[in-house]
């Protein structure tokens, strides 16, 4: 009779624990779901703060570069540098004033 009584219960709690496993399992699965929608939202917002972010540190570069004195700029590399710095648009204004 006892053993019965110990097996009942051990059956019982196994049956407890597995229900319990399964509940946090949910609980987690619903958590990693909210995390995941609100990081998706966040990107978003966040978009235009990394925008700015990145042009201020290209500002402090440029700021880096000018503040050495005089440079020569030049090849390739140069006018990608150059680029970074004038839209292409302003870079054909200048073209063309100074073809004049």
């Amino acid at each position: 009779m006892i053993s019965r009584i110990a097996a009942t219960q051990e059956c019982q709690t196994m049956i407890f624990e597995s229900q319990q496993r399964v509940e946090a399992a949910k609980n987690l699965a619903e958590a990693l779901i909210v995390e995941g929608e609100s990081e998706g939202n966040a990107a978003k917002s966040l978009k235009a703060k990394r925008e700015y972010e990145l042009g201020m540190a290209k500002a402090e570069v440029m700021e880096g570069i000018a503040r050495k004195g005089r440079i020569v700029i030049s090849g390739e590399q140069g006018d990608k540098l150059i680029g970074s710095v004038i839209s292409s648009q302003e870079l054909q204004s200048f073209d063309k004033i100074k073809s004049i």
